[in-house]
């Protein structure tokens, strides 16, 4: 742990990045204080938003940013009150803070489910799972894994979802391992627009109907109109497909 006065105290240091190492040696500099200071100076990945951080298809950055972070057991800066707690920094809420956690994890595995290959997408939401629990994948991870034909990521979401009503928050959601899933109408437009109709049929039988009829309820006209773009023709080849 080191004091860094733009960042807080106390904040976790991360490894010292390979570049510093290697620039440090070439002049004999092996002190242990300075490697440590000059990575944290020259880092700049660690304030990274965890959202925009699964971008860049990097495990190896999310677990740096995540070691950056304060961990779970210390106090959120939010709870502390105004002026008491440390400079700004999302290291000191990322882990901390129940709020700001179950937002960037919304953020984190709508991109970890946008990622073409479904190797490095499967890979990057496992590591999520592991790491975020009691959050909510909201409808446009679903959606984006269902758009790709990420069938597996879609599997994977059902087996490992919790309970959860639509309009649950963090406070209502209780789990040692797991997420809350939300199910909608747009998973199954998207997979049969991109002609995966696996997954279009996939979904037909396994997305929950009560959260379905919900949404009927709540927004009838919106569902009416989705229901509409999906054409007769998109719906007959589907059908044709898994009926022959």
């Amino acid at each position: 742990m080191v004091r860094n006065e733009e960042l807080g105290p106390e904040l976790p240091v991360p490894r010292p990045l390979l570049a510093v190492r290697l620039v440090l040696a070439a002049y004999s500099i092996h002190d242990s204080h300075i490697v440590d200071t000059t990575s944290v100076f020259v880092d700049s990945a660690v304030e990274m938003a965890f959202c925009e951080a699964c971008k860049l298809n990097s495990v190896a950055l999310l677990e740096r940013i995540w070691n950056g972070s304060h961990p779970e057991t210390s106090p959120s800066p939010a709870d502390l009150g105004p002026g008491n707690g440390p400079k700004w920094s999302r290291r000191h809420y990322l882990r901390t803070d129940k709020h700001y956690n179950r937002f960037q994890f919304q953020g984190a595995i709508v991109e970890a489910a946008k990622h073409q290959e479904l190797e490095k997408a499967m890979e990057m939401v496992q590591w999520l799972y592991d790491h975020f629990h009691g959050c909510i994948v909201p409808f446009g991870a679903v959606s984006a894994a269902a758009s790709h034909g990420h069938l597996e990521i879609l599997k994977f979401f059902k087996k490992h979802e919790i309970s959860g009503k639509l309009g649950d928050d963090r406070d209502e959601i209780e789990a040692e391992w797991g997420n809350v899933v939300r199910w909608g109408r747009r998973d199954v437009e998207a997979a049969a627009e991109n002609n995966h109709f696996d997954i279009f049929w996939w979904l037909h039988k396994h997305a929950p109907a009560p959260l379905l009829e919900q949404c009927d309820e709540k927004r009838p006209t919106r569902w009416k109109s989705t229901d509409a773009r999906l054409d007769s023709s998109t719906l007959s080849c589907a059908t044709r497909r898994f009926t022959e």
